[in-house]
């Protein structure tokens, strides 16, 4: 069924009845009158509702931002935790197109799932961030400029790590992680809330100055102590459907390398899609870079943040990148024959890699 409203209080009026009828399930559509300012904004005052529909992407049930899925009137309780609902301040706050209209404050009312996101509805992102350094200088306010951009595209929680008071140590070389599990590891401790952020995220974010060229030496020593979740050894399974983003800021040259190394990481590790963003800011402090620079830095973080975002949304649609599927195959058939490490071959084999199954 379909109502086509012009007020919040129509639309009340329309849904209580619904609620008051004990009939069977339904699927009910509210066919949203667009704002002006959309339709404005897309040049669209004058077109056809034919054209206005398949500009705004109202065609597509997957990308309809205006159909909304009242599943609250199947008596389907809200999902789990991670399909935290908007509050009705913070949809207001957001980028959100459907925020404007007179339905929005019904819909968030009736804890109906956000229409950016389809049938799937509104997912928090879940953000790992590890900084190599301590002071908050260009790099740390470049992540928060693609953080605050992802904001305003999806809610994020995050999740900070500051080196090295997260992780103070460095890799010793024991082979231990390798042979025997990263649980024998002596800096386990410490290593063991950096993985697990990683686990529970959906991006994440390594940041680095550029030291001599490169990436501080406490952020090389992370890695290290990750070098057993590479694809030669144990990789997780869930990476391969992460996102990742690399950031460096130097006052020179540099930012290309120190990228490369934790992009080399995270690609490795078999991340789906990894960003980089590295700027040399022509100064040793944030209260020292040029307002000019400034603004161009911000433009530049926000439209990286909308591109990152419409990756996530579209995450489970993305293929793997090529070298992550030949790399995993060429792994796949090594460990198949792996009499040297058991530990490395049995992860494979629970993960049912060793009989062809894929992580994707």
């Amino acid at each position: 069924m379909q109502i086509l409203f012009q007020s919040e209080a129509n639309v009340e009026a329309a849904l209580g009845d619904f609620k008051r009828e004990k009939t069977k399930p339904i699927f009910l559509i509210i066919i949203v009158r667009l704002p002006p300012s959309i339709v404005n904004s897309a040049g669209l005052e004058n077109s056809t509702p034919a054209r206005r529909k398949k500009t705004l992407g109202l065609d597509s049930p997957a990308g309809n931002r205006y159909n909304i899925n009242h599943e609250w009137l199947r008596g389907i309780p809200p999902d789990g935790p991670r399909e935290e609902r908007l509050t009705e301040q913070s949809f207001k706050r957001s980028s959100c197109p459907f925020a404007p209209c007179d339905a929005a404050r019904i819909c968030l009312s009736e804890r109906v799932k956000h229409p950016g996101f389809g049938m799937k509805g509104m997912v928090i992102m879940k953000i790992a961030v590890v900084y190599g350094a301590m002071h908050k200088g260009s790099t740390y306010h470049c992540v928060r400029l693609l953080i605050q951009g992802l904001s305003a595209c999806t809610p994020v929680t995050e999740t900070e790590f500051f080196l090295p008071q997260d992780m103070p140590h460095f890799c010793v070389g024991c082979f231990s992680c390798f042979l025997n599990g990263e649980q024998t590891c002596p800096h386990s401790g410490e290593m063991k809330p950096i993985a697990d952020a990683f686990d529970d995220a959906e991006l994440i974010i390594l940041a680095s100055p550029v030291y001599v060229f490169d990436v501080s030496g406490q952020m090389k020593a992370l890695l290290d102590h990750f070098g057993y979740r590479w694809m030669p050894h144990r990789p997780s399974p869930g990476m391969f459907g992460k996102l990742g983003l690399v950031v460096s800021t130097a006052a020179g040259a540099g930012t290309r390398r120190a990228n490369k190394t934790m992009k080399q990481s995270l690609v490795f590790c078999g991340a789906k899609r990894v960003f980089s963003y590295g700027k040399s800011v022509g100064a040793m402090s944030w209260d020292e870079v040029k307002p000019a620079q400034k603004q161009k830095i911000e433009r530049e973080t926000a439209a990286l943040a909308r591109r990152i975002a419409a990756d996530y949304r579209k995450i489970g649609r993305l293929r793997p990148r090529i070298f992550t599927k030949f790399l995993f195959m060429a792994m796949q058939k090594a460990q198949k024959g792996n009499s040297w490490n058991e530990t490395d071959r049995s992860h494979w084999a629970a993960q049912g890699w060793l009989d062809g199954k894929k992580p994707w």
